[in-house]
């Protein structure tokens, strides 16, 4: 089928292809029904304290959006001592000393390594007797330097080395090797980036030595090829990074603070912290979360009982009576006379509720109901995917949204999600925000982000990954056209996947040599190598699969559905041959298997049609 990019997004054309349950009608995930037993459990359960540390980041993040905390501990911090010269010095010389004289024996194996790292004692100065039992309790408990931050950094400059004379043994750059070694390289960049508070000077500074040593040794182009592996497939990046609020959590904070009635469209992509905001917010103002999706609300109950926020709940409501606390949000309870513990709360008296989560159906009374409590100023509601089932024309939550959004009497509203329209295309909705709360000076705002940590590789039917120059065939104009849309929405990026891009860059800046040989193709050879086969690490095993590649093409390494776009289209028209130069387009099938598949879809094609005379062009959609 073909698709037209004003017709069809670039995602929606992706959710055709991917075999994932999509919201229906009568998706069980949006049932306006009242918590389970099992539901209130669940909640009850403490998060794990990874997650623990996150929460307190928002919470805290809310009052210094800027704050930043690294969970790792140095050497010092584990010893809770000061970092004096002598301390300094000491810790190096019992437990890094004789590391770093190993590695600079290595380092003397490669010719271009003429310089030799020094280390010049800051103090003479003795330790105090307290001091040394306190590294002597260490090395009982923890086994010497053990998880410590300065111990992971000199483990990392160990692997570089190991790996870059290796290099060298070889007498070739190898890419098995080559990758290994520019992996640790920029991994040891990275961990002398992060906020790790007390590591050693001495470490520090061998580690600098180290990165100045082998800077030049660095190549670029086959970083940028193999980028992939350096960052989405190196845990060293997210095991040692910092952890500090998102931008967007930043900018909703800050807007979060100023005075009179607003309303900010908060767009982010899916896994960034939006459902979580709402902990921050609640700092500051007494929370209505509105969610469709029941187990969004559910996490973001157990992430604020983890908390020790008071919340309440409002799912499946036919009136204000069905409103049930939490009892950390209790006022008054009945407790057992025997154990103490709280038997039933009292849920009528809200004055303690910070959170109140509901479902679609029951937010104009969970609104009511804080009302009671709270002045309007002080609440805000925070509604989790508003756009929910509006890709239906009809649908059993529109009249519900359009009455709660009809009957909503809060100034302060955040509507969120990863695919809510911008200003220009709900210009209806915010006309109705400011005049229904003009006497206070309302303001929209948008908070628009495109930030994530890790691609996520859409997969069509046929197995293969999907980018929109691969959508469209030949059709350069719908190419530019997902372009534009893709520029508009950027989040539709977070699906681009990191390994493909790499490739499209190397085939669209490729140079163009004048040779008639398969040899032209050597620049790709680290882009051909997959990521699970690294054992072509020599210059001999790659010529071997190359050739084997050129007479028996293998269709997982080298994907050719894009190539005929950006042969006809990336070159200039007007540059294709010249005086004593000539630009050659070929094509090469990767497999008979693509052949197979064509016949399949040819045949399905033909038995929804009736009597005629067909090609491929009708099958795919392209006269």
């Amino acid at each position: 089928m073909k698709h037209n990019i004003l017709n069809v997004s670039f995602l929606e054309y992706f959710q055709t292809q991917m075999a994932t349950t999509s919201v229906t009608p009568g998706n069980e995930t949006l049932i306006q029904v009242k918590l389970t037993s099992e539901e209130w459990n669940g909640v009850e359960i403490m998060e794990p304290e990874e997650e623990m540390r996150i929460l307190k980041l928002i919470i805290d993040g809310f009052h210094s959006v800027n704050h930043v905390f690294n969970p790792h501990l140095s050497l010092m911090t584990r010893l809770k001592i000061s970092a004096t010269p002598e301390m300094e010095d000491y810790i190096f010389d019992e437990y890094f000393r004789k590391r770093i004289e190993c590695v600079i024996a290595t380092l003397e194996n490669i010719a271009d390594c003429s310089s030799k790292f020094e280390i010049h004692a800051k103090s003479k100065k003795t330790l105090k007797k307290m001091d040394l039992m306190r590294i002597q309790n260490m090395n009982t408990t923890f086994g010497g330097s053990g998880d410590t931050y300065d111990h992971h950094i000199m483990e990392t400059i160990e692997a570089m080395v190991t790996s870059k004379i290796s290099v060298a043994g070889a007498g070739a750059t190898t890419l098995a090797a080559a990758n290994e070694w520019m992996k640790h390289y920029y991994t040891l960049k990275l961990m002398l980036q992060k906020s790790v508070i007390g590591i050693n000077t001495h470490i520090i500074e061998f580690a600098n030595y180290i990165i100045s040593l082998f800077s030049g040794d660095v190549n670029v182009i086959g970083f940028l090829r193999n980028a992939y592996r350096f960052i989405e497939q190196n845990e060293a990046v997210f095991k040692y990074a910092d952890f500090q609020l998102y931008d967007h959590q930043k900018q909703l904070f800050t807007i979060a603070k100023r005075p009179g009635a607003k309303m900010v469209l908060y767009i982010a992509p899916t896994g960034t912290g939006k459902t979580l905001s709402p902990l921050g917010l609640s700092e500051k103002y007494k929370i209505i979360f509105v969610c469709a999706a029941r187990h969004v609300g559910l996490a973001l109950a157990k992430a604020a009982i983890s908390m020790k926020k008071r919340i309440a709940f409002a799912f499946g409501c036919s009136n204000i009576d069905d409103i049930r606390l939490h009892y950390f949000a209790a006022k008054e309870a009945i407790r057992d006379k025997r154990s103490g513990r709280i038997r039933k709360v009292d849920n009528s008296i809200g004055d303690n509720v910070e959170i109140m989560i509901c479902d679609i159906r029951s937010y104009l009374l969970a609104m009511r109901y804080m009302m009671a409590f709270h002045p309007l100023n002080d609440l805000l509601m925070y509604w989790d995917e508003p756009t929910i089932s509006m890709d239906y024309k009809e649908h059993v939550l529109h009249p519900i949204i359009h009455r709660n959004w009809s009957g909503n009497l809060i100034p302060n509203v955040v509507l969120s999600s990863a695919t809510l329209p911008r200003e220009d295309e709900i210009v209806d909705v915010i006309q109705d925000f400011k005049v229904k709360f003009h006497d206070k000076q309302p303001e929209v705002y948008s908070v628009i982000s495109h930030d994530f940590k890790k691609s996520i590789p859409i997969v069509n039917q046929g197995g293969f990954i999907e980018l929109p120059h691969y959508m469209f065939g030949t059709d350069y104009d719908q190419v530019l056209e997902c372009v534009e849309h893709c520029k508009m929405y950027k989040t539709l990026m977070r699906y681009f996947d990191l390994r493909e891009i790499l490739r499209f860059i190397a085939l669209v800046t490729k140079p163009v040599v004048n040779n008639d040989s398969d040899d032209s193709d050597s620049e790709d050879s680290e882009d051909s190598e997959d990521s699970d086969s690294d054992d072509s690490d020599s210059e001999a095993h790659e010529a071997k699969a190359k050739k084997e590649h050129t007479e028996n093409p293998d269709p997982d390494t080298d994907d050719n559905r894009g190539l005929i776009i950006t042969s006809q289209r990336y070159l200039p028209d007007n540059m294709f041959a010249d005086i004593g130069e000539r630009v050659e387009i070929s094509h090469k099938a990767s497999s008979r298997l693509t052949f197979a598949n064509g016949a399949v879809r040819a045949g399905k094609w033909l038995g929804q049609q009736g009597a005629g005379l067909y090609d491929m062009q009708d099958v795919l959609n392209l006269k």
